[in-house]
């Protein structure tokens, strides 16, 4: 279920600890003048302007998400956050990082290459592993537009071996990478 309240009067939201998204633009031009996120312990998404042109809010605190693995929280320039840093700009994204490592049931590799993915991406932040299936990870199959490894999975960050040597064509094609950092080792 999503609520967008654009363009209202809202002076005051009470937000569940359940709360796990905040889409774009879901409380912009309202009449808000702060916003308690503390509860939010569920809260892994806050949209692009989701509380812009509030005239009285001036700043939001990043709430800490209650997940295992929560590295940090990244906005839409790579800009990372710990939990309970105050932000200001309501026109990014915020995104909370919890990664996930690719296990040996989530992949098919042959000879060092990842063939597939199986993994659904209920995490949106993956780790790949220098070792897989018992074998070092050197590459991620060519694909097609429409058939990459990892094509439309909703990833925002990745975290690559540093044993990778090429990532083929159209392997993460139609995600939303924020931030993912080249091994040395990559060739292509």
């Amino acid at each position: 279920m999503k609520v967008h309240l654009f363009g209202n009067a809202l002076t005051d939201v009470t937000f569940p600890a359940s709360l796990s998204s905040i889409g774009d633009a879901a409380f912009e031009n309202n009449k808000l003048t702060s916003i308690d996120l503390s509860v939010c312990s569920s809260l892994k998404d806050i949209g692009s302007d989701a509380f812009s042109y509030n005239s009285g809010l001036s700043s939001l605190t990043l709430p800490t998400p209650n997940y295992t693995g929560f590295q940090y929280w990244i906005d839409a320039n790579a800009k990372q956050y710990v939990a309970g840093s105050t932000v200001s700009d309501f026109g990014t994204f915020y995104h909370a990082v919890i990664p996930y490592t690719l296990t040996d049931a989530d992949v098919v590799v042959t000879d060092g290459v990842i063939q597939s993915c199986s993994y659904d991406f209920t995490l949106k932040d993956i780790i790949i592993p220098e070792t897989l299936d018992g074998q070092t990870v050197t590459g991620i199959r060519d694909g097609n537009s429409s058939n990459g490894v990892f094509y439309n999975k909703g990833i925002k960050t990745v975290v690559l071996p540093a044993t990778l040597l090429s990532i083929g064509n159209y392997a993460f094609r139609r995600n939303a990478i924020t931030d993912v950092t080249f091994p040395t080792s990559l060739s292509s």
